[in-house]
């Protein structure tokens, strides 16, 4: 009997032993099962926010960059916009100072004008005050002063028509270097205009 009690109390003493070992062994390799899964879980989560932050990148880059070209392309408008307002103000400042410069020369051949009729009525009185006289003069002063105010008469006009014909030479040399100027002008804001978008567009 004390053989059996013996052998039963190993017995039991040993299997406790072992059940003891299992439950370790299980502990351990429940243990270690889940740091696996946390590691795995981890990386499935480290991978996830990758690709997020990836997309989320991508997306902010696509919406900035429409953003850009749209902005871009409304620059580009407004250039072309002010371009063409200040082209409409120079050729209307152009055009405004043409028409004060034909004005100008138009006032002053009417005024040359009106000054010769006035010489050639003045004249014209002078010529009758002269006949007038000399009707009570001598037939040979008579003739010799009307051909005086004849010749003074000849010679006033030939003055006057050399004066107007050197006049309308340095106007319309005057108005050749105008519109050259306004030319070179125009063709000199044109190619910094091309240059500029050109840039615009490199840029």
């Amino acid at each position: 009997a004390s053989v059996t009690l013996l052998q039963a109390t190993s017995r039991g003493v040993s299997c406790r032993q072992n059940l003891a070992l299992a439950k370790r062994q299980n502990d351990a390799a429940t243990l270690i099962q889940a740091g696996a899964r946390a590691r795995r879980a981890v990386s499935t989560f480290i991978a996830v926010r990758a690709a997020a932050t990836k997309i989320q990148s991508k997306q902010r880059s696509a919406v900035q960059l429409r953003s850009y070209r749209q902005t871009r392309f409304r620059l580009t408008q407004l250039q072309a916009s002010v371009r063409a307002y200040c082209m409409l103000n120079r050729r209307r400042r152009a055009i405004a100072g043409v028409t004060l410069l034909q004005a100008s020369a138009r006032g002053v051949c009417c005024r040359q004008n009106l000054k010769l009729e006035r010489s050639r009525q003045h004249d014209a009185a002078m010529a009758v005050q002269a006949l007038t006289r000399g009707r009570r003069a001598r037939s040979s002063y008579e003739v010799a002063r009307l051909a005086a105010i004849s010749m003074q008469t000849k010679w006033r006009s030939t003055v006057q028509a050399r004066s107007y014909s050197a006049f309308l030479v340095r106007l319309i040399r005057l108005q050749a270097i105008a519109r050259r100027f306004l030319a070179v002008r125009r063709r000199r804001q044109a190619i910094a205009s091309v240059t500029l978008l050109q840039a615009t567009s490199r840029g």
